[in-house]
């Protein structure tokens, strides 16, 4: 049974993430703005495997994401697709971004 999820991160993604999220493991949690969306990523895919060019080119890193709280039997918490790797990716870098430029 999954509990604990090594989801490819870019460095500069991962390092914003453990200042807003804490030490890792990251218990997923749906109410916040960066669980929701991975949350949603991970949920099982209804039409099939999305695929994006490049979605792992710079995940050099891993954020840990502990999965206890969500049986995966009942959630479908098992698709780690590339296209899910690119969103969430894209998703902090456009978040770490609009921080910056605000």
């Amino acid at each position: 049974m999954l509990k604990t999820l090594d989801f490819p991160v870019k460095p500069h993604v991962r390092k914003y993430l453990l200042l807003h999220l804490g030490v890792e493991p990251y218990v997923l949690n749906p109410s916040g703005r960066f669980g929701k969306i991975l949350f949603h990523l991970l949920r099982r895919q209804v039409k099939g495997k999305l695929w994006h060019a490049g979605s792992r080119e710079g995940c050099t890193q891993t954020l840990q994401v502990d999965l206890r709280n969500f049986p995966v039997h009942q959630y479908g918490l098992t698709e780690l697709t590339d296209y899910s790797i690119f969103q969430f990716n894209d998703f902090v870098d456009e978040t770490l971004k609009e921080e910056l430029y605000t």
